[in-house]
């Protein structure tokens, strides 16, 4: 356990690092930039996320999957065999996929999207499918690895490349998003070529190493993988193409500047414990065996519990003067989303934990089909909620859409690990999360943002308070790990 909170740590720093940059990039475009014109910078990140999950293919999760089988030699394959199948096939995939996107826009952009900018956006980043799909297979490598410092540098200085780039681009092209979107491509592209000379293994990199069985097997895992991937894709910015179908520009700013946010807060804590977990669950089951597998999972899904709950608390105590702060009066009508969003983000940072039993399993088409079918409903959901509602029923439908994927991953997966959850620890975290949620309320100052530093330390110093006093397993686990 302790390797696993060692990386959890470094991805957590490194994720915390990233949300930093976010946060400060955040202010300068919805300050740059009018609500509408920041919900079509929404719209194109949402689209590239799907576009960039066509184009893996899955083939992200089966290097994590297969990787130590293989780095053990459990399978007849080398090495050579592995990097090659794994880097050229995803080479080719987005290769594709860029040019048929720039075809597309470039023919048919006005018709599809009805906006000048939007379709000239899409050509002008359509290269960036191909950077991060490459970029995809040498970081899951590092995962793969459970080299976390290593995967946090390379996203702490791109994150922080780009937000140098958009400073750049907001103080010398004001209001030119193409520009912006050009600058943004160039930067991820340079940061992308300088790891990519030192990380990826181009000794191992021949066409002659390409394995037909082997292609087949990443395939054959990968590929339900790669449907959820754009399940999960799509159950995460799905409600972006509904509201802008059935609201305005206006709306579609003001929820993705409110996800924005949530989501900066849901980073620091699931990236981590996900990331991190998903590869020692891996190893452990292949070298120690199922139980000592479970045992990691039951206790890693109570550390995200103990740190995730508080925090969808926190958001929905500060969501007002967070927004205001942060992105500017104009925004403030988004703050009524963020406590759902937050509380639908945390659910589906634990699926990796919930759904633990099936990865073990090969069980990919399951865990294809749960998100599908999730997808499919929050959008029907969005379709009946968002007329009714506005913004916050998305918002709404995220939730109850992101706990039906946690509910049925863990039903699922029971059936192949005998997994518990850690009810007690939840409800102790639910209680000590309520009653700091009061505290902060009411706490206030005239001045926005010592109200709003001022809830977060009182917050903070409430929930410690009570979830050490309450909960004997968080004691006895912080005094094992300062005896050792």
């Amino acid at each position: 356990m302790s390797g696993f909170l060692k990386n959890a740590s470094k991805y957590s720093a490194g994720s915390v690092l990233t949300t930093l940059a976010g946060i400060i990039s955040f202010p300068i475009l919805t300050r740059a930039f009018d609500v509408d014109d920041y919900g079509k910078f929404g719209l194109v990140a949402a689209t590239l996320s799907i576009l960039v999950g066509i184009s893996k293919l899955g083939f992200n999760h089966s290097t994590v999957r297969f990787y130590s089988d293989i780095k053990a030699g459990n399978t007849g394959w080398t090495e050579h065999n592995f990097y090659s199948t794994i880097y050229v096939g995803m080479l080719l995939v987005a290769g594709v996929v860029s040019l048929l996107w720039v075809a597309l826009n470039y023919s048919f952009g006005m018709l599809i999207w009805d906006d000048k900018s939007l379709a000239v956006a899409f050509v002008v980043t359509a290269s960036l499918i191909l950077v991060r799909v490459v970029e995809s297979a040498m970081m899951n490598v590092l995962k793969a690895q459970e080299k976390a410092s290593l995967f946090s540098l390379y996203i702490v200085i791109k994150r922080y490349a780009v937000l140098a780039s958009v400073i750049v681009g907001v103080y010398f092209l004001y209001e030119d998003l193409i520009g912006l979107y050009i600058l943004i491509t160039l930067c991820e592209w340079l940061v992308f070529i300088f790891f990519a000379f030192k990380w990826v293994p181009f000794k191992h990199l021949r066409p002659r190493w390409v394995d037909r069985k082997l292609f087949i097997l990443l395939c054959t895992f990968g590929i339900p993988m790669f449907g959820m991937e754009i399940s999960s894709v799509l159950l995460s910015v799905g409600d972006r193409y509904v509201i802008n179908l059935l609201l305005n520009a206006t709306d579609l700013g003001l929820y993705s500047s409110a996800y924005a946010l949530a989501e900066y807060s849901r980073n620091i804590v699931s990236m981590g414990l996900a990331f991190s977990a998903i590869p020692i669950y891996l190893r452990l089951n292949a070298e120690e065996g199922v139980d000592s597998a479970t045992r990691f999972i039951e206790k890693a899904i109570r550390n995200y519990c103990w740190i995730m709950v508080p925090i969808c608390f926190g958001m929905a105590a500060v969501a007002s003067p967070l927004i205001i702060t942060l992105a500017g009066e104009k925004y403030a009508d988004g703050h009524i989303i963020i406590p759902w969003i937050v509380a639908a983000l945390g659910l589906q940072g634990a699926f990796s934990l919930s759904g633990a039993g099936l990865y073990l399993e090969r069980e990919s088409k399951k865990l294809f089909l749960i998100v599908f079918v999730t997808a499919v409903i929050n959008i029907a959901i969005n379709f009946i909620l968002i007329p009714i509602l506005g913004i916050k029923g998305a918002a709404i439908s995220s939730l109850i859409c992101m706990a039906i994927l946690f509910i049925t991953s863990y039903v699922w997966s029971r059936k192949h690990i005998q997994m518990r959850l850690p009810v007690l620890s939840f409800v102790k975290s639910l209680l000590a999360g309520f009653i700091m949620y009061k505290f902060v309320s009411y706490v206030s100052s005239d001045i926005l943002i010592l109200s709003l530093l001022f809830k977060i330390f009182i917050g903070m110093l409430v929930y410690i308070s009570v979830i050490y006093t309450i909960d004997g397993v968080l004691r006895k686990q912080i005094s094992v790990g300062i005896n050792r």
